[in-house]
């Protein structure tokens, strides 16, 4: 069953609340397709994600390196919680502790050949794969378990999530709970698409 969310993010604070909330959803193996124009959002929500789950080092833009490695260690407990499905009482959610994020910017790779000659194929597992240009891998790049389309709104941008594997759609149904969860006046706006 297709999972499918559209939010609206009227400004980068909304940007870094999503980034938040997404965080607290990811399992210890996923691979996030991050599509959208240049400007359109993709590095900075990279960068929200990764501070939200505890890097306070540097979050650098891998769009000369192809790929930047972090080790998140830190548990994170989201500001907010979610209902517990049997019960309806509000829970925290935490992030796995432990995390490998891989960040991939692709759109420098001249070939998808690049991407087996740097190795990207021999990373290890688990890890949670955010990749910037996707679609500059060809076949090589790996299958996307979430799909992230960002692109400008006015002027703000919008979101769309769309999961596209199993895990994906469990991630998915997280993310929706959790969306559920925030406090009213919150600046994410969405809707659920089936």
């Amino acid at each position: 069953m297709l999972q499918e969310y559209r939010i609206q993010l009227p400004d980068s604070e909304a940007t870094d609340q999503l980034a938040a909330v997404l965080a607290t959803c990811l399992p210890r193996q996923l691979c996030v397709w991050l599509e959208g124009e240049l400007g359109s959002g993709k590095t900075h929500l990279v960068r929200g994600l990764l501070r939200a789950l505890g890097c306070r080092g540097a979050v650098r833009s891998p769009t000369y390196t192809l790929l930047e490695t972090y080790d998140v260690d830190a548990p994170q407990t989201v500001r907010a919680g979610v209902r517990a499905p049997s019960t309806g009482a509000r829970q925290k959610l935490e992030a796995e502790s432990g995390l490998v994020v891989y960040h991939f910017d692709l759109y420098r790779l001249a070939s998808p050949e690049e991407w087996a000659e740097a190795g990207f194929d021999d990373l290890p597992d688990p890890a949670v794969r955010l990749i910037e240009w996707p679609q500059r891998g060809g076949a090589a790049t790996p299958p996307a378990d979430l799909r992230v389309g960002l692109a400008v709104a006015g002027r703000g941008r919008s979101a769309t999530v769309i999961a596209c594997s199993r895990i994906g759609g469990e991630t998915c149904q997280t993310l929706g709970s959790a969306l559920q969860a925030q406090p009213a006046g919150s600046a994410l706006h969405w809707v659920s698409v089936c």
